[in-house]
């Protein structure tokens, strides 16, 4: 099932309009206090909750919502209507589920076309249970946290009931304020982490999985959420209590993590326990009371829990969360006109400097960074306490750190941007060059494994394994990491001479045999010879050879980074590494004009 259009009449607070809904797996609501962002939403899940807002005038209130289905949807619905004793309807792809409210009659519902399964099916439990992807889930804005209890391990939380009841609370929360027990997170993982360890009958068929999630899966995204925290599990030493391990090695109890990290456990847990099925989630201002950067995250483990196929539709004020959705994704709300998409770049800013979003980076801070990576901000607010005055924004590679750059210079908005060298520097216009960074590695990730700086951080804090608490030891292993990436970055380069030249869709260079992969493409119908091949291979290794003491102006260090981690270090993951060697402030050579272009700007 997926949300396409709605259509509302008479709501107050919100214009009369039909909203056409951006194909894309996030949509987002966006505009001022009183534009009717909740109440688009609730409009929305009129058809399932049974409640429309209330209307703007006497006359009846009515909200339409067009709605596509696929096979399975079309197939649950119709075996529904037999097994109620509806007859066999036809169902199309496409349908319109209405709602209306009036003072005399309350709220009813309708369909169109009128089948009466497409008309009562929002209320039966038994079909959603099933077929959950008919049932969309909604997590309110208002949250206040129940407190912890202490209630054992139970496995019926895994159940497909319970998770029907969780949802049909969370959308009747509509109405009022939504309230989240402080425990239901930790209740459901306890649950998840049992069930994980749990055998078959040896005598017996296999048993399916208990729930739509399983703990590893729930891990890596519990993690991702909380990063660098991680989820312990339960143990026999700690058989009834779940812990977080911090980046140093300490561990604390769950119920003391902060309150914006509880909230956003259990509305992540919600979406979980539901799993995948759940085509469609609404959520209401998931920055309340969040940190932008965890605001950030929930947003990406929320599109984690609806899968490929989701759809995950948004009310929301924050910057932090705007910023990493499609600018063709946001729907724009004001109080006196017709909705319309934030068309570009120049349109979201135009959104943030008109709406008056508190948190906007654009009016709030002393000056604005526009960088290429996902974990970008983290590393660089870490190794340079001054950007605690600034925001870090990504801007989608290169080209886009480059176009956002252009536009908020436009606005007067004090911006620079870091952008990687790769295996070629950008050229800059004169209007860009004073305002961007360009990185003299390949990337961020280069800035680090290149500089003996960083690499004594790693002895000096221990974050070496034994063997290599040296920065010899290191850079031998870096080095040797570096030399095996040399046909690949060869072929590239060669690449890039002969696209430039021919315009032909090129094999990837960081395949296993890339040269001769190169080589194959001589062969008719393409352009170049074997000659132009070979002598923008020999052009390519003659700038391998004259950058050979320095490779990692042409390798990408993110290529290498996770090796380099798992065999020089006691660290898992290359990202966590570099912000906890960020984290020592050590002096890069590499990012020594990015300091002075932040440095004279914050002055």
């Amino acid at each position: 099932m997926r949300f396409t259009a709605i259509t509302v009449s008479n709501i107050g607070g919100v214009v009369d309009q039909r909203i056409e809904l951006p194909k894309s797996p996030v949509v987002a609501f966006a505009g001022p206090n009183g534009t009717g962002k909740t109440k688009l939403l609730a409009a929305m899940l009129s058809h399932w909750a049974g409640n429309l807002p209330p209307p703007r005038h006497k006359a009846k209130a009515e909200a339409t919502l067009e709605v596509e289905l696929d096979q399975t949807d079309r197939d649950a619905l119709v075996a529904f209507s037999e097994e109620v004793g509806w007859g066999s309807p036809e169902i199309p792809e496409t349908v319109e589920l209405t709602a209306t409210r009036s003072d005399m009659v309350g709220t009813q519902r309708a369909a169109k076309p009128a089948v009466t399964a497409l008309e009562q099916f929002g209320t039966h439990q038994a079909l959603l249970q099933i077929a959950p992807n008919l049932n969309p889930m909604y997590l309110p804005a208002e949250r206040r946290l129940l407190p912890a209890g202490t209630a054992g391990i139970d496995l019926a939380q895994l159940a497909e009931a319970f998770a029907y009841q969780q949802t049909a609370q969370s959308r009747a929360a509509i109405q009022n304020y939504g309230r989240l027990d402080d425990q239901e997170f930790e209740q459901f993982a306890k649950a998840l982490c049992v069930a994980d360890r749990l055998d078959d009958d040896p005598d017996e068929e296999p048993a399916p999985p208990l729930s739509r999630v399983e703990w590893p899966e729930f891990v890596e995204t519990v993690n991702a959420l909380l990063h660098p925290k991680k989820l312990l599990p339960l143990s026999k030493q700690h058989p009834d209590q779940l812990r977080i391990q911090l980046a140093n090695g300490d561990v604390h109890a769950v119920p003391d993590l902060s309150s914006g990290e509880r909230q956003a456990l259990v509305i992540m847990s919600r979406v979980l326990r539901a799993g995948a099925g759940h085509s469609v989630v609404l959520v209401d201002e998931p920055d309340a009371y969040l940190h932008p950067n965890l605001s950030r995250r929930l947003i990406e483990a929320l599109e984690s829990g609806t899968g490929h196929t989701g759809q995950l539709i948004l009310a929301t004020h924050s910057p932090a969360i705007l910023d990493r959705i499609p600018t063709d994704s946001i729907v724009r709300l004001d109080y006196d006109s017709a909705a319309r998409r934030v068309a570009n770049e120049s349109g979201l800013i135009e959104l943030y400097k008109t709406t008056g979003f508190k948190a906007s980076a654009l009016t709030q801070s002393e000056l604005l960074v526009v960088t290429e990576g996902d974990s970008d901000d983290v590393v660089l607010k870490a190794l340079f306490p001054s950007l605690a005055r600034a925001a870090v924004q990504q801007g989608q590679g290169r080209r886009g750190v480059l176009q956002r750059v252009k536009h908020l210079l436009e606005y007067d908005v004090p911006v620079v941007g870091l952008v990687d060298r790769d295996v070629e520097p950008p050229t800059l216009d004169a209007v860009l060059e004073p305002h961007v960074c360009i990185l003299p590695t390949a990337d961020l990730e280069g800035a680090f494994l290149s500089d003996d700086a960083a690499l004594q951080v790693m002895v000096d804090q221990r974050y070496a394994k034994a063997e290599y608490r040296d920065v010899e030891a290191l850079r031998a292993i870096r080095d040797s990491l570096y030399a095996a990436k040399r046909d690949n970055t060869i072929a590239e380069l060669a690449q890039r001479e002969l696209r430039d030249s021919f315009g032909i869709q090129w094999p990837s260079s960081r395949a296993d045999d890339a040269l001769n992969l190169l080589r194959a493409t001589s062969s008719p119908p393409s352009n170049p010879t074997t000659a132009d091949i070979e002598a923008a291979i020999q052009r390519a290794s003659d700038r391998w050879a004259e950058h050979a003491t320095k490779p990692w102006k042409l390798v990408r260090g993110k290529y290498i980074l996770g090796q380099f981690t798992r065999t020089c270090t006691n660290w898992t993951k290359g990202s966590t590494l570099l912000e906890a060697v960020a984290g020592q402030q050590p002096k890069l050579t590499a990012l020594q004009e990015f300091e002075q272009k932040i440095d004279t700007l914050l002055a």
